[in-house]
Order: structure tokens, then C-alpha cells, then sequence
């Protein structure tokens, strides 16, 4: 379950879907904590107007620019236009969450990138970061007051307690998350270890996903937490708008070969077709979250090698509180 611009507080759990909104949540609850701390005022309007339809992902789309800064070893991947959503009058109202984002921060950010690596239970690395028009210098001089300032192959980070909670900039990406992360995402920067958009298991994902207002990566079994498929390595979504009524939902799952994949293509396409049965959440889950059921317009379903490749339609949510996939 998605919600594109919402910005709540919640924490990973381990076996939740990774499309779940707990990813947005957690992406928050990292910001929230580094900048509510200093309180910090910029000002710029960063809302515009963002083409996301149709094209190949590929290296020229920005969420593969911010990829490119994430360490290569790190499975989860999520990107947000918030830009693009502000900036459309049918879409800005699904981007309300980040209203509280320019009370709290003093800017409301052009993108968002998290990240999660989570090689056991007990142990998670996560990434996040902020693109916009950050005053910088402001910013630095109040970090120098409530946080423990070090430096990295120098480039300075401000470390919190516990240091899970680090702060660095990067050119005009404000970047946050845990301290080992943050300092391989430096040398990433520095060419030093590679990135996630160099990571092979990804490449032929994003050779086949189009450009999106919200593009996900991850490394499990499923394509939604109650749709699991023998097979499956790793899954790519895109969400872009088709037109003023509707959102194209793209999914590109890959299999561990090409039978694995054939063997799960009709019960995708079912499943798909079936989306609001298919997911639906227990009944008493579901009156605790007011769930609403997502019927798709229409569902298509084909398969390339090792590839499914899925496109769902469906009517723009009328609320940022409605899940979109």
C-alpha cells in the first residue's frame, strides 16, 4: 500500500510490503528528527511542472541521478517527485502531507530519495535525501550547535545521538540516515565504491520501467506483501499520470529465469485483474485503517525472458489519505 506524498512517522517492520507507506513514514521520521532539532527558515518556492510519462527510465531521469549516490549493496530503493506533484493542479492535493514539511523544515523539498539495507533483523542501514533550495550555510551553522560535527574524506557530517541519526550535504542534496551509511554514500560521491544504479540485478529493471512521479526498487518475493510468486528476485514500480483522470501503475518483476517467470504470468495477470480481492486486508484490519478498495481500469500483462511486465490503470485518488497500489 502506497501513499505518494504523504509525510507521517511510523518505523520499518521487518516482512512489510516495501511499497507499504511505512517507507515514506520512515523516510520522514529521519528528516524530522535532524532538522526539527535546529529549526531552521529557508525560503523559495520549489513547486513546477515535471514531464513523468512514457520515456525509459534511464540515466537521464533524476530518481536514477540520486541512485547513482546510493551505496551498491543497499536492496530497497524509493524516489518521490514532489515537484511534479505540487505543481499539477490534479495532483497537488495527494501531496498535501508535505505542508507540514515546509512548516517543520522551511522548505518543501523537489525530491525525495530512502533507501534500506537490512542485511538481519536486528540490524538496518538507511539513507535518505532531500533535493531543493537549501540555504546551506544556515543550515551548517545550526547543525554545528546541536549536532557532533566530524568529517569524511572531506566532506563534513554532523553526527546525532544515537548516530544513527547523521546529517551531510552533497552539492544540493541534503542526505541523512545512519553514519556508516552516510560515509559509504560519500565515497560513492568520490567514486570510491560503486552505486546502486551499477548494480547488475537492477540495470534490466530500469531498462524496461518508464519515468514515474514514484519509482521503487526491491529485492524480495513479492509485488505486493499478499501477492508472493515462486521465482521472484526483485521488483520495479513506476507510478506516472496518463491523463487528467487516471495513473498508470507499471511493474516490472524479475524471476530467477525465464520458466520461473512463465510459470507466474497468468497468475499475476488473475491477480491483477482481481487486484481488490487479492489484496484485501483482513476485515477487522480494514475498518481500523478506513481501507478502500483499489479497482484498476484496466490490467495488461506480458512477458520478456526473465521479465513480467504488468500496466494497471486507475482513477486518481481523491484523497493523499487513499493508497494508491
Amino acid at each position: 500500500m502506497v501513499e505518494l506524498g504523504q509525510c507521517d512517522v511510523t518505523v520499518k517492520e521487518n516482512e512489510v510490503f516495501p511499497m507499504n507507506k511505512v517507507a515514506v513514514m520512515l523516510l520522514v521520521m529521519c528528516c524530522c528528527f535532524a532538522l526539527a532539532i535546529v529549526s531552521f527558515a529557508c525560503n523559495g518556492n520549489n513547486s513546477k511542472e515535471t514531464d513523468a510519462t512514457g520515456t525509459p527510465l534511464g540515466e537521464e531521469h533524476r530518481a536514477i541521478d540520486l541512485m547513482c549516490f546510493i551505496p551498491e549493496y543497499f536492496d530497497e530503493f524509493g524516489y518521490i517527485d514532489i515537484g511534479a506533484l505540487t505543481g499539477d493542479e490534479d495532483l497537488r492535493h495527494l501531496a498535501s502531507g508535505w505542508d507540514d514539511a515546509e512548516l517543520a523544515f522551511g522548505f518543501t523539498p523537489e525530491q525525495t530519495v530512502w533507501a534500506y539495507y537490512e542485511p538481519s533483523v536486528q540490524n538496518l542501514q538507511q539513507l535518505g535525501i532531500f533535493t531543493g533550495r537549501i540555504n546551506t550555510s544556515e543550515i551548517r551553522d545550526k547543525l554545528d550547535k546541536h549536532l557532533s560535527p566530524v568529517n569524511h574524506k572531506g566532506i563534513d557530517l554532523w553526527v546525532g545521538e544515537p548516530p544513527d541519526s547523521t546529517v551531510s550535504f552533497i552539492d544540493d542534496k541534503y542526505i541523512f540516515g545512519d553514519k556508516e551509511s552516510i560515509e559509504d554514500c560519500i565515497e560513492v560521491s568520490l567514486g570510491e565504491q560503486l552505486a546502486l544504479c551499477e548494480n547488475v540485478d537492477f540495470t534490466g529493471i530500469i531498462d524496461r520501467l518508464p519515468n514515474g512521479l514514484r519509482i521503487q526498487f526491491w529485492k524480495d518475493r513479492y509485488i505486493h506483501q499478499k501477492l508472493k510468486y515462486t521465482g521472484l528476485e526483485i521488483t520495479g514500480l513506476s507510478i506516472t499520470k496518463g491523463d487528467n483522470s487516471y495513473l498508470d501503475i507499471f511493474i516490472v518483476a524479475k524471476f530467477q529465469n525465464p520458466i520461473a517467470a512463465a510459470n507466474s504470468t497468468e497468475t499475476i495477470r488473475s491477480d491483477m485483474e482481481n487486484y481488490s480481492k487479492a489484496t484485501a486486508p483482513d476485515p477487522f484490519i480494514a475498518d481500523l485503517i478506513d481501507y478502500t478498495p483499489i479497482e484498476f481500469l484496466s490490467v495488461s500483462v506480458e512477458q520478456d525472458e526473465e521479465f513480467v511486465i504488468v500496466n494497471a490503470k486507475r482513477n486518481i485518488p481523491q484523497s493523499a489519505d487513499e493508497d494508491l497500489y
